[in-house]
């Protein structure tokens, strides 16, 4: 484009113009409408990024969500048949009958329940903010809890969607994504 001239003016309205062609100052409407065009561009391309990263780890993330969410429900479950069993006698009443000491196997299910219990809303909260792409330290902390056979959500389950998880949060692009 023989002829064409950039440079820095000032339009006869005193508006600062960042381009003028050939001699002539480019009107500000045209500068503002391409500056934000420029912007939308940026927007775009940044909204893409985003969506890509959201995209590869939202299926871990709502699968490992639901089933620890399922896993937290049965043991809340578990857990108030286990204190109605002892509370009501019912368990000392099972061990009297068997010579044996039903109370303190009840004792350790109660405590490994809580325990998986822990675990599953720690894999629900890591789920939801993996999510959300926010704090990467524990949706990372989520997907590994998973991989515990005995400890993650629904028992064997959570394996395949912990390994799917770590795969995706090791994606450079979701990495960038988290830290945005």
């Amino acid at each position: 484009m023989a002829g064409v001239n950039f440079q820095s003016a000032v339009d006869p309205s005193g508006t600062a113009c960042s381009n003028t062609v050939s001699g002539q100052p480019a009107p500000a409407w045209l500068l503002t409408t391409w500056d934000r065009l420029q912007s939308m561009q940026r927007d775009n391309l940044e909204a893409d990024f985003l969506d890509y990263a959201r995209g590869k780890v939202l299926a871990p993330a709502i699968i490992l969500g639901i089933l620890s969410g399922i896993c937290i429900g049965l043991l809340l479950l578990a857990l108030a048949f286990d204190a109605w069993f002892v509370l009501s006698g019912t368990a000392g009443r099972a061990a009297q009958a068997r010579g044996d000491s039903m109370e303190m196997a009840v004792a350790v299910r109660i405590l490994w329940s809580v325990l998986m219990l822990a675990a599953n809303a720690v894999i629900l909260a890591g789920a939801m903010r993996m999510k959300d792409l926010r704090n990467p330290g524990l949706a990372r902390s989520a997907c590994i809890l998973a991989l515990i056979p005995c400890l993650g959500p629904c028992f064997v389950l959570g394996i395949p969607f912990g390994i799917w998880g770590l795969v995706a949060l090791a994606d450079a692009n979701v990495r960038a994504a988290f830290e945005s």
